[in-house]
């Protein structure tokens, strides 16, 4: 069913966003992170999250010592967010195995896209047909255009 709505573009793309992600829009607010993060704000792209990576995105947010307003403003995403239970665990990152908790949650969720700036989770690439992308890729392709298709919700800005 998903597919069919992707193809008549009546799908909105699912992300899992990396906290990497977080930090480099708190500090940047003019990053392709930020835009990312408006996007789901908007509504455009869906956030999928573990209970594992909101517990993290916490600690990220305390870590930083994040604005209020930032705070306030993941919130809101976060409400809006699919929260899956149900996690499979995946072993492929051997090199840092914290990592797999985001390519579970993207199984899980049947996610689009993990948007992330780590190396070991951009070395994959692809998992099992989840796109592991920089947020500047993604916010170059997916909203600016080549992975654009009609009706898409998210190029159509």
């Amino acid at each position: 069913m998903k597919r069919i709505l992707k193809i008549l573009g009546l799908a909105k793309t699912r992300v899992v966003l990396d906290t990497n992600l977080l930090v480099a829009a708190h500090f940047n607010p003019g990053s392709a992170s930020n835009k990312i993060l408006e996007l789901c704000q908007k509504k455009r792209l869906v956030l999928v999250l573990t209970p594992y990576i909101l517990k993290e995105f916490s600690l990220i947010l305390r870590n930083i010592s994040a604005r209020r307003s930032f705070r306030k403003r993941i919130d809101k995403i976060v409400s809006q967010a699919i929260l899956v239970k149900k996690i499979p665990r995946i072993n492929m990152v051997a090199e840092d195995p914290e990592d797999n908790k985001f390519l579970s949650c993207a199984l899980a969720g049947k996610a689009d896209y993990i948007i992330t700036s780590d190396r070991h989770l951009l070395s994959l690439r692809e998992f099992r047909g989840v796109r592991i992308v920089k947020p500047v890729q993604f916010a170059k392709k997916k909203i600016r255009g080549s992975y654009r298709r009609a009706n898409d919700p998210v190029t159509n800005l």
